[in-house]
């Protein structure tokens, strides 16, 4: 059910604007070897037909377990924690785009929710940025006011007038 879910979800997040690729388990392309035909060597997706059943969820448990490159990436060592990994093309690094992509993606997840007993979070750089910048602007409409007042009334202590409190103002 997850696996789906992830399968799922992976097509919706691929189909947003400004992201390149998203990889997920169930999507993860393997090279598999052909004994005959014209064509010896290919690449597909780790799961091939939705949704899931118990035999295909077992492979891909013995694949992950495989492939350690895998793990720690996209599985953590566990197994509790599973990761959706969303590449953005170079040109949104731009704070107004990256916002629109990161709530474009918090927006497909939260419409589409995986299964009973499991949850996501946002993480990686974009996110983070996005939160550091919005954390950053919510705090100078606080303190950018309070500095202002501190600032009135320090030149009202030092000049005892309001011509020497007003004048700095004005130049400044």
């Amino acid at each position: 059910e997850l696996l789906t879910w992830q399968a799922a979800i992976g097509q919706r997040l691929d189909a947003l604007p400004r992201v390149v690729e998203v990889q997920t388990v169930p999507t993860l392309k393997l090279a598999r070897w052909h004994l005959f035909g014209a064509r010896r060597f290919t690449t597909g997706p780790l799961v091939q037909h939705y949704p899931v059943d118990a035999e295909t969820e077992e492979r891909v448990r013995a694949t992950v377990a495989r492939f350690r490159m895998i793990e720690g990436a996209l599985v953590s060592e566990d197994r509790r924690f599973g990761s959706i990994i969303v590449f953005l093309e170079p040109g949104a690094r731009d704070i107004q785009v990256m916002r629109d992509v990161v709530a474009a993606v918090a927006g497909t997840l939260a419409a589409n929710p995986p299964p009973t007993d499991y949850g996501w979070r946002l993480g990686g750089l974009p996110a983070l940025r996005v939160s550091i910048v919005n954390d950053l602007q919510a705090d100078q409409l606080a303190t950018l006011p309070l500095a202002a007042v501190v600032f009135v009334v320090v030149l009202a202590l030092i000049f005892r007038c309001l011509s020497g409190t007003i004048m700095p103002l004005v130049s400044a």
